[in-house]
């Protein structure tokens, strides 16, 4: 998607949260609001094991029908076109959540153009589900192992890429939370995958500029215009492989008529300042992103939210869509060097909820894969080259088992200030100067958390 950016080469606003990968655990220092404020303080996160949306929380769905891999825009009540496109899949399907501010149904069929083919459009009631746990139960390996023909905490590589399942991570990255992570997106059966997507010019997700690098725990960190989350970083050929597990939020704008925002995983793109390290200018990364419109008639709002999985080598490949998740839905991402003589870089996503998959590799990147940087990142992407847009509000996201195996080497704590360093990093308004989103710790070494805070 993009690359970070820097707002300037800062001092210290946020110090590192936790030792996700070792076992051990702080509370992170926190930048602290400026003028904008959703009337909350970023020390006020709240603290669960899932993020802040309510499953069983009621809404409607839009399903879209027309030609596989178009583009299509909503129109408005007048009938004029919107700012808020999204494709359909490789079936030709599309799906918009749909919430009204005064807690009716949307009963009313959306005008949506797809192209110059037919368009299909049905309204239905849904839930959101409850979040799956990361937790394996003895039936179900042995119903995977059977299905499978072999045992995925086993298999080689080549097995679980054959499988359509997730490359089992490596190293410290294998930690019992990583781990368990992984293990149930392994064993979840896959009802459908999918191996191509759709290339979506007008979105943009960018590496982060230079900034000052130290290699000391705890105190390195910055403020982007467009990143906020987790950053491990350290000398090239560090990082192999990175992952999280999170349940899609359901996100809101209530400034504006329209938001965004993106949750991904990533391996480079952290370009640094220092000669010695000059980092990276390509980003490969996996994840969700969020389109948020509101449609305003006879006092009535209705929020319509589209989703999509995506996956990106920035700046070599573009984008591209893969399917749609849903609101509520458990998903699982991970970025994977492969095995081999020449080197090539796996992505995975997983959708637990709805058994779909996606995965495909990006062949002979060469040097272009540095691997000095690995993110966990809630992000304002760009549309059309701007990220002027409104941050979705996504509430507090919680990453479950968000690893990286640093390389071939199981590091331990003690060893980190000598190989990488994990850095808190904070979102700030391009426009404003406000703070947007957060990182904080969690209450435990499973995850993280990833926090909206205020809009643009």
């Amino acid at each position: 998607m993009r690359l970070r950016q820097f707002l300037e080469p800062t001092p210290i606003l946020a110090s590192v949260f936790a030792l996700l990968f070792s076992g051990c655990s702080t509370i992170s220092s926190l930048p602290q609001a400026t003028s904008k404020s959703n009337g909350a303080s970023p020390n006020s996160a709240r603290r669960a094991t899932q993020n802040s949306g309510t499953a069983g929380k009621a809404f409607s769905l839009v399903k879209i029908s027309s030609v596989p891999h178009t583009r299509c825009t909503l129109q408005s009540v007048a009938g004029k076109n919107v700012p808020f496109s999204f494709y359909t899949d490789d079936r030709g399907n599309a799906t918009l959540a749909a919430n009204r501010s005064d807690g009716t149904t949307l009963t009313t069929k959306p005008s949506v153009l797809c192209g110059s083919g037919a368009v299909s459009v049905n309204v239905v009631a849904s839930v959101q589900p409850s979040p799956i746990e990361p937790a394996t139960t003895e039936s179900e390996l042995a119903a995977a192992v059977a299905r499978l023909g072999f045992d995925p905490r086993t298999a080689t590589d080549q097995q679980l890429i054959a499988a359509h399942l997730p490359t089992r991570p490596a190293g410290s990255a294998s930690t019992a939370d990583g781990y368990a992570a992984w293990l149930k997106a392994a064993v979840t059966p896959i009802n459908r995958f999918v191996d191509e997507g759709v290339l979506d010019p007008e979105r943009g997700h960018f590496q982060k500029p230079g900034t000052s690098y130290t290699q000391t725990v705890g105190t390195t960190g910055g403020t982007t215009t467009n990143w906020a989350g987790y950053e491990g970083s350290g000398p090239v050929g560090t990082f192999q492989y990175v992952q999280g597990y999170w349940t899609v939020p359901y996100p809101t704008c209530t400034a504006g008529i329209f938001c965004e925002s993106a949750i991904w995983v990533g391996i480079d793109g952290g370009l640094k300042a220092a000669s010695d390290d000059p980092g990276s200018g390509n980003v490969f990364q996996a994840g969700i992103d969020d389109d948020v419109y509101n449609e305003t008639e006879n006092g009535v709002t209705t929020a319509y939210v589209e989703l999509e999985m995506w996956y990106e080598y920035y700046d070599q490949q573009g984008q591209e869509d893969s399917f749609v998740p849903n609101v509520g839905d458990t998903v699982f991402c991970s970025i994977a060097q492969q095995p081999g003589g020449e080197v090539s870089v796996r992505h995975y996503c997983e959708d637990l909820t709805t058994n779909t998959a996606a995965s495909g590799n990006w062949s002979n990147v060469g040097a272009a894969f540095v691997r000095d940087d690995a993110e966990w990142i809630l992000e304002l992407y760009t549309i059309d080259n701007t990220n002027n847009y409104n941050l979705s509000n996504v509430g507090s996201v919680y990453m479950y088992g968000a690893t990286t195996d640093a390389g071939t080497t199981p590091y331990d704590y003690s060893q980190i200030s000598e190989y990488w360093v994990l850095d808190a990093i904070s979102l700030y308004s391009g426009v404003s100067g406000d703070l947007l989103a957060y990182p904080s710790s969690s209450t435990s070494p499973s995850g993280l958390y990833l926090n909206w805070y205020a809009y643009n």
